[in-house]
């Protein structure tokens, strides 16, 4: 069975049309687990009356706002399901979105879809989460080299198009204090769990400042990568601070000899403050790695 993780807070606008796109799966054999985070609109209400005519749906609603990411690690510690979809309010799901990412998971610990973004009136947007090019080449390669640009940069794979396996939790869980958004810290511990990637389009992800986690999605150009390139190489200076995830990395995750090696050497880069001089012995490392942290 699949369970499917939602967090809700104030998604009365759009509820109601990501679950009629979750009812609407080709796979029917889930459970639907929702923690509402004291919400003060109609969610609640919205929630109950499927929930009293769905036996599949469990709610829960939160006596104080937690915030999004302990809201969700809330949800998925309350499913029973051997696998686990997360799952946002505002977002619309392909049909095949269940079956795509079961498709494909295989041996990995976790699997990510491609998805469309769309407005607040649902329009679809131009540029496509992962376009279409070789920009996001890099989730078919080996842990080290899929997960530069994770933790140098950012995490382009988001949590709505996730499917991920139960014993990945036994790791995953809990949620490092210091990882500020949870999908990001799934990503980046799946680089070295399994983790995959498909093109696959599962959903429509919703860009209209509902969604916290969407307005952090960016079109890196080559000239931005290029940009954040010579700030890390003479300031070391990165667009969020990685070392407790890496820490967390290192305590919870069997490696190999070279992952281990790679991410001690990354906890001592991420760490490094001071001057110019000081900074640029980070040098040889950011140009051996260059190629998988500024893939574009």
């Amino acid at each position: 069975m699949i369970s499917i993780a939602m967090a809700t807070y104030n998604g009365e606008k759009f509820l109601e049309k990501q679950i009629y796109s979750i009812l609407h799966q080709t796979i029917l054999d889930f459970e639907i687990v929702v923690c509402d985070d004291h919400s003060q609109d109609s969610t609640w209400q919205i929630l109950e009356r499927y929930a009293k005519n769905d036996e599949r749906f469990h709610i829960f609603r939160n006596e104080k706002n937690l915030g999004f990411k302990k809201n969700f690690e809330k949800a998925i510690g309350l499913t029973k399901g051997d696998y686990i979809a997360l799952c946002d309010q505002d977002d619309i799901w392909y049909p095949r979105h269940l079956e795509i990412l079961l498709n494909n998971i295989g041996d990995n610990m976790m699997c990510f879809g491609n998805c469309d973004t769309i407005d607040k009136d649902d329009n679809v947007y131009k540029i496509r989460f992962y376009e279409d090019s070789q920009q996001y080449r890099y989730v078919f390669t080996d842990s080290i080299k899929k997960s530069c640009r994770f933790l140098f940069i950012n995490s382009p794979l988001q949590g709505a198009s996730m499917l991920m396996k139960r014993s990945f939790l036994d790791k995953a869980l809990p949620i490092p204090d210091n990882a500020l958004f949870h999908d990001a810290w799934f990503a980046i511990l799946g680089c070295f769990c399994g983790l995959i990637f498909t093109q696959e389009k599962v959903n429509h992800y919703r860009m209209a400042g509902q969604n916290v986690t969407g307005m952090r999605v960016h079109q890196y150009t080559p000239w931005i990568m290029f940009k954040i390139f010579i700030k890390q190489l003479i300031y070391n200076e990165h667009p969020l601070d990685r070392t407790g995830m890496v820490q967390s990395i290192l305590e919870r995750v069997d490696l190999n000899d070279n992952e281990t090696k790679f991410l001690k050497k990354s906890l001592q880069v991420l760490s490094v403050k001071g001057n110019i001089f000081t900074c640029l012995q980070n040098a040889p490392f950011y140009i051996k790695h260059c190629r998988h942290i500024f893939t574009f």
